[in-house]
């Protein structure tokens, strides 16, 4: 396609099954994304809203709740690209080829839209593109040696995820980048605070050595841990390929749980398996 050669010269620049127990009211819906995985941490698709108990704080919600899977729901996909200098490590190259593959790959379900963020010392944030408008669209690789990732999580956050008014759906980041930030005029906390309130989970490849003492790393884990995603290592060319498959499996086994909180300023649905000696649930930590 058009979008993987215009990709390929930045390159050279450088559930299933829904289940509700009721209809949520749509007033101060609030979508709670989570995941369920067995002992060995491999995901399990295609369970049911029976076969879990939610919580609102010390209240367990006995109806009132939808739960949603898989390609059944709607997917909104912000794709996070570090262009500073520093983040232009080995795999680099590989990581944008990488990247036009799983973003193609995505577009093939229904009711899927995707927007860009290429960041260095500012970010640029395009519009959210359905699989026409991604022909047309040419990632901007424009280097610098500052990073801006808290701005530009927050900016896909604030200006994309939290007023993008389809519900349920999916919602997910995923970073590509080194961790380091120079730049941000909001602070990595602030970014965190920006996905859980929209709902968001992100996803982290990371670009740079990683290894015991990685300032980059430590952040990257932070928001994938406090969002409900997962870390990536990134800096193999030769195996970057495979933290995108990862995250399209991750992504089609994502649970949406959407219900009206009591206190819409204070949300947090926690979901909790009834089977929890064989289920175990993933979701944002606060």
């Amino acid at each position: 396609m058009r979008f993987l050669r215009m990709l390929a010269v930045a390159v050279v620049l450088l559930a299933g099954y829904a289940v509700a127990q009721q209809t949520a009211p749509t007033d101060h819906r609030a979508d709670v994304p989570f995941f369920a995985v067995d002992s060995h941490n491999d995901l399990i698709r295609h369970l049911t809203a029976a076969e879990f108990t939610f919580w609102d704080g010390k209240t367990e919600l006995t109806s009132g709740v939808t739960v949603q899977s898989g390609s059944e729901l709607p997917l909104r996909l912000g794709v996070l690209v570090d262009t500073s200098t520093k983040a232009h490590g080995d795999a680099y190259a590989a990581a944008l080829h990488a990247i036009s593959n799983f973003v193609q790959g995505a577009m093939l379900e229904q009711n899927v839209r995707v927007f860009f963020v290429p960041f260095a010392n500012k970010t640029d944030m395009s519009a959210f593109m359905s699989k026409d408008d991604l022909a047309h669209y040419q990632l901007k690789i424009s280097k610098g040696d500052g990073a801006a990732l808290y701005d530009a999580i927050v900016g896909a956050c604030k200006e994309r995820m939290a007023v993008e008014e389809t519900h349920p759906a999916r919602r997910v980041l995923v970073v590509i980048s080194n961790g380091e930030d120079n730049q941000s005029r909001f602070t990595y906390q602030q970014a965190i605070a920006a996905a859980q309130s929209a709902g968001v989970v992100i996803f982290t490849v990371n670009t740079g050595s990683g290894g015991s003492g990685d300032h980059g790393e430590v952040r990257l884990r932070e928001f994938s841990d406090q969002t409900g995603g997962i870390i990536f290592p990134g800096s193999n060319p030769g195996t970057i390929s495979r933290p995108f498959e990862a995250i399209s499996d991750q992504i089609h086994s994502m649970y949406v749980a959407s219900y009206a909180p009591a206190d819409p300023a204070n949300a947090h649905l926690t979901v909790k398996a009834k089977s929890e000696k064989t289920v175990k649930v993933r979701q944002a930590r606060r």
